[in-house]
């Protein structure tokens, strides 16, 4: 992914530091043959996903896309110096407008909307199995690239725990990025689910316990 629409922390225009914001999508660049098929420049980026519920779902962004202006200004660059420059000229910050203009079915549209605060994703801390969950939305498979999307994906192992143990290969016997899937034989794909299931495990207290994950 060459780019996270609006999704960026750091000095403002005048050093000032920056909070988390977000727009709620992704971009890439136009692939090169596309411009001998439309009559695009190269100075364009192509809108991957607009996340739903999101502050560009919003201002009307949508898949496919293709993005020519920032601000009421051209795009500069081409491929990814053009996706590296929409990000830094976005400067996010919650609350404050944004305008993008786009090329669709074949009409220059201009886009307006306010950057949000950027969600934070529910997690779960099972301290007795040594992991942080946490649930897998839209969002969060595309930017780990994942290829499963019912399950809750681990974001943190604990040193010493059981999910830290050894595993015949040497390697830990969890990892963080793995999505696990059931546990004792219980299907997880919500963090509701992986909640429920772990109830039960900590009310039976099994002394082997079998976890499947991605």
């Amino acid at each position: 992914v060459a780019g996270c629409l609006g999704e960026a922390k750091g000095a403002g225009e005048h050093g000032e530091e920056r909070e988390d914001a977000w727009m709620g999508g992704l971009v890439r660049p136009v692939n090169k043959a596309h411009f001998s098929e439309f009559p695009l420049t190269r100075r364009t980026l192509w809108v991957r996903h607009a996340f739903r519920t999101s502050p560009a779902a919003e201002a009307g962004l949508r898949d496919g896309d293709i993005i020519v202006g920032l601000y009421g200004r051209p795009l500069r660059f081409s491929e990814r110096r053009a996706s590296d420059y929409f990000v830094q000229s976005l400067r996010p910050r919650a609350g404050k407008a944004f305008t993008i203009d786009v090329m669709r079915d074949g009409k220059t549209v201009t886009l307006t909307g306010t950057f949000a605060e950027k969600p934070e994703p529910d997690t779960i801390r099972a301290e007795d199995l040594g992991v942080t969950v946490q649930a897998i939305d839209s969002a969060t498979i595309i930017n780990k690239n994942l290829f499963v999307q019912d399950g809750v994906l681990i974001t943190h192992v604990i040193k010493g725990s059981p999910a830290a143990s050894s595993g015949n290969m040497g390697s830990q016997l969890l990892n963080t990025g793995s999505v696990i899937l059931a546990v004792g034989g219980n299907p997880t794909p919500t963090l509701e689910d992986f909640n429920r299931v772990l109830e039960d495990v900590r009310r039976d207290k099994p002394d082997v316990l079998l976890v499947n994950y991605a």
